[in-house]
């Protein structure tokens, strides 16, 4: 099976959320299951830049570009 992982800050331990869907993500992959990760570059907010995770070399990483941050209406960044 194909696991495909979507969020803004997946590739950035920048809290608790990340952090665990990262070791829920690791036991998939060590059950035999394919990992995609999608997440944005060059996240300013919580010093993402300086906490991005080294994922394994086996996992299909990608990353988008333009993100849009609204701060009144949070999650409607991913619509665009």
């Amino acid at each position: 099976m194909k696991i495909i992982a979507f969020s803004k800050y997946l590739a950035y331990m920048v809290g608790g959320a990340e952090k665990s869907t990262f070791e829920i993500l690791k036991e998939e992959f060590n059950k035999g299951n394919k990992i995609k990760i999608i997440s944005f570059k060059n996240i300013n907010t919580f010093k993402a830049k300086d906490k991005k995770i080294e994922f394994p070399q086996n996992w299909e990483i990608e990353f988008l570009d333009n993100m849009k941050i609204f701060n009144r209406f949070f999650y409607y960044e991913y619509l665009f």
